[in-house]
């Protein structure tokens, strides 16, 4: 549609500039800078919707939204026993919540993560290397398809007041 405006108006304008030169050879000279302008036009428009087609669709909603392994249960548990917290922050009492956002691609891989929230720059590290480790989640669905979509957790860092625990550090997926 807005290939066919711009070529609808190059027409118009061209046209109407062919009108105004009545000689053979101002008339060659507009006909090749015609050619030219119109093409740079089509090349301009198509590398557009390469640039479009090329873009990963996340989807915000979906019918079935992807799920962890085991389910939400499963995935606090993971939560917990993967985060690290820093030892600076607990000497701080750095406390709070991290939301991370993340992307669970058509494959169940979670990908893109980053803090939509965050506290104190370790913690957000932390948060985001326990999403960024998970295992592969069952993908979301729509229309019966499989789709990417953005999903966001929140991970609250607390102290208990008798311990101050330091959690192992993660090892790195195979």
């Amino acid at each position: 549609m807005i290939n066919a405006l711009y070529f609808k108006i190059g027409l118009i304008n061209c046209s109407h500039l062919l009108s105004l030169y009545t000689t053979k050879r101002m008339y060659m000279k507009t006909a090749i800078y015609i050619a030219l302008i119109s093409s740079l036009l089509c090349l301009h428009t198509q590398a557009q919707t390469k640039k479009h087609t090329n873009k990963k669709t996340v989807l915000t909603m979906a019918e079935h939204y992807p799920e962890f392994p085991g389910g939400n249960d499963s995935l606090h548990r993971y939560i917990a026993h993967h985060i690290v917290y820093p030892q600076e922050a607990i000497d701080s009492n750095i406390q709070g919540k991290v939301i991370v956002r993340f992307v669970v691609d058509t494959e169940g891989v979670v990908t893109d993560a980053e803090i939509v929230r965050g506290i104190h720059p370790q913690l957000d590290t932390a948060a985001i290397q326990v999403v960024e480790n998970m295992p592969k989640w069952k993908p979301g669905e729509d229309n019966g398809r499989k789709v990417n979509v953005y999903f966001a957790i929140p991970i609250t860092f607390h102290q208990q007041d008798d311990k101050k625990k330091i959690s192992k550090p993660i090892k790195a997926k195979k």
